[in-house]
């Protein structure tokens, strides 16, 4: 694209050299330099300006000084009311077991629960069917964070497995 039609582009768009390139995002400098002669326009901006000049005369330009001002006030959301509110869900997302809330439940006693049931070290069979029940109400439990969940969890586990209570000698 020649100097000239560079001068008679932004003629016809009605824009400043720093004006078009801004609007363009094109670097600054470029088309000033080109417009000069100093280089030329790099063709992938030549692409570009002529699309622009070629939608020109369908476009409609609305003057700066017509357009309506912009609320600073951002509109109202109204707060929804109790009965509205999202409810949790009554199992869990992943897994879609019963998320359980109740005192039973909690860390103390889900351990007591555990240390009870394995006081005198009985059989794995005779207690397998307990062992499981709590070691489900630990994974499904709202009132456990992770490491709670996962102490009592493999306390089961390893009774399962023999490995509760051994003395780990290094």
């Amino acid at each position: 694209m020649t100097k000239e039609e560079i001068i008679a582009a932004l003629e016809q768009l009605g824009k400043t050299v720093s004006a078009l390139e801004k609007d363009l995002g094109m670097p600054s400098g470029t088309l000033a330099k080109a417009k000069s002669g100093v280089r030329e326009l790099p063709e992938k901006w030549v692409t570009i300006l002529k699309e622009l000049l070629g939608t020109q005369k369908e476009m409609v330009v609305i003057p700066e000084n017509a357009r309506e001002p912009v609320s600073e006030k951002l509109p109202e959301i109204p707060k929804p009311t109790k009965a509205e509110t999202i409810k949790e869900p009554e199992t869990h997302p992943i897994q879609h077991k019963e998320v359980v809330k109740s005192a039973d439940k909690t860390f103390p006693a889900l351990l007591l629960r555990f240390n009870k049931l394995v006081e005198d070290m009985p059989k794995v069979s005779l207690i397998r069917a307990e062992l499981d029940k709590i070691s489900l109400d630990a994974y499904g439990s709202a009132e456990l964070n992770y490491n709670q969940r996962s102490a009592i969890m493999e306390r089961c586990s390893n009774y399962i497995k023999g490995e509760y209570g051994r003395k780990i000698t290094a």
